[in-house]
C-alpha cells in the first residue's frame, strides 16, 4: 500500500507532504484453546475437562485487538477402544460431546478438528486443530 499525506495550508492551498510504501500482511490464523490450554501445552487435567469451558480461538503475538469466534468444530476421542466423534455447530459442547468426555482416563487423547472461526469482517477460516492428552 502507498500512503500519501496532503495538508490544507492556511491560505487554502494543498501541499503534498510525501508518500511512503508499506507492506500489508494478512491477519494470521488464531490458535484454538480449551480451558486456556493450546496444543503446544500438550495435556489437560480431568478437573479442567469437567468444566466444559467453550472452545475459543485467540490471536497470539498479534499487535491488534481482534476477537475471532469459533463457529463449529468436531470432537474426536478413543474411548474403551472405540473411535468416536461428534460435531458442534457453535463454540460450545453438545450434550453428546459431554457424554464422550464423561469419566476421562489418564492417557486418553482428545482431538478438536475441523475448527471453523469467524474473523472480523465476517471472513470464515478453518484453523489448525487442538490435540490434548489427559494427565491425572
Amino acid at each position: 500500500a502507498i500512503i500519501s499525506v496532503n495538508a490544507e495550508m492556511p491560505d487554502g492551498s494543498t501541499m503534498n507532504l510525501g508518500s511512503n510504501t508499506f507492506r500489508v500482511k494478512d491477519i494470521p490464523d488464531p490458535v484454538a484453546m480449551w480451558s486456556g490450554i493450546k496444543s503446544s501445552d500438550g495435556s489437560i487435567s480431568v478437573r479442567e475437562i469437567a468444566g466444559f469451558n467453550p472452545l475459543v480461538a485467540k490471536m497470539e503475538n498479534f499487535d491488534f485487538e481482534l476477537r475471532p469466534s469459533v463457529k463449529s468444530f468436531t470432537l474426536k476421542v478413543t474411548k474403551d477402544g472405540t473411535y468416536l466423534e461428534e460435531k458442534s455447530n457453535s463454540f460450545d459442547f453438545t450434550s453428546d460431546m459431554k457424554e464422550l468426555l464423561n469419566s476421562p482416563k489418564r492417557g486418553m487423547t482428545i482431538y478438536f478438528e475441523d475448527i471453523v472461526v469467524s474473523m472480523p469482517g465476517g471472513e470464515k477460516r478453518k484453523i489448525a486443530g487442538l490435540t490434548l492428552k489427559v494427565k491425572n
